[in-house]
Formats: structure tokens, C-alpha cells, sequence
């Protein structure tokens, strides 16, 4: 039996967070942002770095919903909007004046006061990220504990593991950000990312139709509970919108 050969050493996107003075500092590929944390005090929000270090999150419990605002320091040039995924759940995405990612901020899991989940609406005003809570059409004006998180990347890594004869495998691992913000109109840049994070030399002697369409169904199919994205070379050649279903799960056979 062939023998399969071992994993090169993954290539890792240059990112990094770090917590001072009050706020979520994300370098990323492109640029930098930073999340002032709300005060402490009662609400202590105890953040931390997360995902190898190219993300940071922090919690808010119990705090009155207007005190839940979250503000940025952007460099210039930096457009932030609301997006939605393909689920219809709102997140924040900063983009450069290139139309490059700078980075996301996802309002993750949100609940009232006696535990129940509640949902968010997002707006922006400024460099201000101001969150609505709901119970159905009803804005909660109670205190409510809401979890943070925020990054500079889409993919922390991606590797190739070389198989028996000319068989491949493009591995990818996306962030919380990679998983949520994955609207069919960003599939360009998930590629664009893709490839950033495997390198050029990955990307011309294993990237190609067939592995690209095995990848937009991972995107588009996040919800599937996949962890790192695997597309493999000796697949049959399907468009993503075949074989995004349960029962291909992205991997024809």
C-alpha cells in the first residue's frame, strides 16, 4: 500500500491581536483596526486572544443594551457596513479603499437577562458600531450579555498534503470570520484570501477549477459542521452548486 507523505508544515497567515489599554488591537495582511472594550467595572468584559492569535473576543454581562456600542479607530481610507450572511445573521466587515478585507467584528451569542437567546440588528454611525437587541419585533430594554469577536483573517492557514501518485489534498482552516461572512457576493475575495494564505507556490501547482468549485461549496456550505476545509484533487469536477448539499457534503464521489 502507497505510503501517503507527510504534511508539510502549514503556512500561516501574518496576523496578530493583543489586548492594552482598554482595546482589541488586530493587525491583519492588509491593515489595522482596533475594538475600544465598553468600561469595566461590574461588566468586566475579560477579553481575550483567540485563533493562534489573529483574533480576540470579550463578553459583556448584564450591561444596559445602549452601553453595549462598540467603537473603532480605523485607518483612512477604511469603510465599515453591515453585511449579512447567507442565513440572514448580520455581522460588521471592514474594507480598505482597495476593496480588501481589513477585518470583522461578529456579535455572536446575545441573551436577555433570564438567559434567553435575543436577537441583534446592527447599524453604523461613524467609526460607531451601535447594536439593537430583539425578542421577535420587540427591542429588549433590559440588560442583556453579549459575547464579541473579532479578526483580520478569513483563513489562519492552509497546507497541502500530497497523497499516493499525483494525488493532493488543499487543506484550509477558516476563522469564525471565514465561516460567517460567506454571502455568495464575497466569494472572489474568499478566494483571494485562500490563496494568500497557501502561498504562491501552493497556489500554482494545486489550485485549479475543480479545487476552487470543492472550495466555494465549503464557503457557501459553511454551516456544515466541517472544520478545516479539505478539497481533493482526484474529485470529480462539479460546479459548488451541485454538490452543496448534505448528501455530497462538497466531496463528490
Amino acid at each position: 500500500m502507497a505510503q501517503e507523505v507527510p504534511e508539510p508544515t502549514p503556512i500561516n497567515v501574518e496576523a496578530s491581536a493583543e489586548i492594552s489599554k482598554g482595546s482589541l488591537n488586530l493587525q491583519g495582511p492588509v491593515s489595522r483596526f482596533n475594538v475600544s472594550l465598553p468600561p469595566g467595572g461590574s461588566h468586566n468584559p475579560r477579553p481575550a486572544v483567540v485563533e493562534n492569535g489573529t483574533g480576540a473576543e470579550f463578553a459583556l454581562n448584564r450591561v444596559d443594551p445602549g452601553g453595549a456600542a462598540l467603537r473603532t479607530e480605523v485607518e483612512d481610507g477604511t469603510e465599515i457596513e453591515v453585511v449579512e450572511d447567507d442565513q440572514g445573521d448580520q455581522s460588521i466587515q471592514l474594507t480598505d479603499a482597495n476593496g480588501e478585507i481589513v477585518g470583522g467584528i461578529l456579535i455572536e451569542a446575545t441573551r436577555s437577562s433570564n438567559g434567553q437567546p435575543v436577537r441583534s440588528e446592527l447599524a453604523v454611525e461613524g467609526k460607531t458600531i451601535t447594536p439593537k437587541f430583539l425578542a421577535g419585533n420587540d427591542e429588549i430594554k433590559e440588560p442583556v450579555s453579549v459575547d464579541v469577536y473579532a479578526s483580520t483573517v478569513w483563513y489562519n492557514k492552509g497546507w497541502v498534503t500530497k497523497k499516493s501518485g499525483k494525488k493532493y489534498v488543499v487543506n484550509l482552516d477558516p476563522t469564525r470570520l471565514g465561516r460567517k461572512q460567506n454571502a455568495l457576493n464575497t466569494h472572489k475575495t474568499h478566494v483571494k484570501h485562500a490563496k494568500k494564505v497557501l502561498g504562491s507556490t501552493n497556489t500554482k501547482k494545486h489550485w485549479n477549477y475543480n479545487i476552487e468549485q470543492q472550495f466555494l461549496c465549503h464557503v457557501v456550505g459553511a454551516w456544515f459542521p466541517t472544520g478545516v476545509y479539505n478539497m481533493e484533487s482526484w474529485r470529480p469536477t462539479k460546479k459548488w452548486q451541485q454538490i452543496a448539499n448534505p448528501f455530497d457534503r462538497c466531496n463528490r464521489k
